[in-house]
């Protein structure tokens, strides 16, 4: 390309040679300043994008927040108790009162440095999150807490303690054991139905379908006064009926 460029340029005559050659000039002094002004752009946009902050909130994560509130009642953080929503939390514990007023009041009841808190295991379901807890104040205790969530602040809680059972189950099992994370995420909604029908088998003492519901031999009980197996759980199950379950 350049032979034949140059062999054009041996024909013309001088003022024409001239003037081809400076709008070439010309025509290079156009791209060079397209190429800094593109340059200059760019510098300009990093620079604005570095120093314009981030204006979309931080990624809520519920069960995380579950597990630090839960955790604040041993270190006495405040700061979780901005997951909960100071204008509507219900609570169902008969000990504690509504709102931040009540959660304060429990925190302030408990001897500084006193109580221990660890979170075993913790799962979600749509908007409501449900731990299985560690506890120690006035006494060690296992507890399942509910939280509901709502517009991504907790607005009602529900719980169960029992008292940490001095040894193990009778197949060697604790109160807190076995795995911590759900499995076959595929299956909730049909797991979900099946113990919704247990459930109303169970209180409404159908025993006869109380065997379907279990796998046997391969069936673990963490409950402390009751052996693995299907053939330990029916007996505990057997007086249900007569106590007028509803």
């Amino acid at each position: 390309m350049t032979i034949v460029i140059q062999h054009e340029l041996a024909m013309l005559g001088p003022i024409t040679l001239a003037i081809y050659r400076e709008m070439i000039m010309t025509f290079i002094r156009r791209i060079r300043l397209g190429i800094a002004a593109v340059s200059a752009l760019a510098i300009a946009a990093c620079a604005t994008n570095s120093q314009v902050p981030n204006d979309k909130p931080p990624m809520t994560n519920p069960k995380q927040q579950v597990v630090e509130l839960l955790k604040s009642i041993e270190t006495g953080d405040s700061k979780p108790l901005a997951y909960i929503n100071p204008d509507k939390y219900i609570q169902h514990n008969l000990a504690v009162g509504d709102g931040l007023a009540g959660v304060r009041a429990l925190r302030q009841s408990l001897p500084k440095g006193s109580a221990k808190v660890n979170t075993v295991r913790v799962f979600q379901d749509g908007n409501f999150v449900f731990a299985h807890t560690e506890y120690n104040f006035f006494g060690p205790k296992v507890g399942f807490d509910i939280f509901r969530f709502e517009d991504g602040k907790i607005v009602e809680h529900w719980d169960n303690l029992q008292e940490t059972a001095a040894k193990p189950s009778p197949s060697g099992h604790t109160m807190l054991d076995g795995p911590t994370t759900a499995s076959d995420l595929d299956q909730t909604e049909a797991n979900k139905a099946l113990m919704q029908t247990y459930m109303d088998d169970l209180l409404q003492g159908r025993r006869e379908k109380f065997a379907s519901y279990f796998d046997g031999n391969n069936y673990i009980q963490h409950n402390p006064l009751v052996a693995d197996n299907l053939t330990a759980c029916l007996p505990g199950c057997r007086p249900w009926p007569s106590r007028d379950c509803k």
